[in-house]
């Protein structure tokens, strides 16, 4: 997405610190809230067992971010 929004000149602001907002939460995405969602999907749908405390985990992360985001949006 970095490569893309640098090369078209769409979505990336020049400006210092509009950029790194920006940057800020594509990175909080790509690290945080894309890998726990996985998680959270992985073990309430496709591992092989039932596993209480990765979903219980996940689950709780999940909701963790969703507010972090939500907070943000506000």
């Amino acid at each position: 997405l970095l490569y893309l929004a640098e090369k078209t000149g769409l979505f990336l602001s020049h400006e210092t610190r509009e950029r790194a907002a920006t940057l800020q939460w594509l990175f909080w995405q790509v690290g945080g809230l894309g890998p726990m969602l996985g998680q959270n999907h992985h073990f309430n749908h496709a591992a092989p067992q039932t596993i209480p405390y990765a979903i219980e985990r996940y689950q709780v992360e999940t909701q963790r971010l969703y507010h972090v985001l939500n907070k943000r949006l506000e």
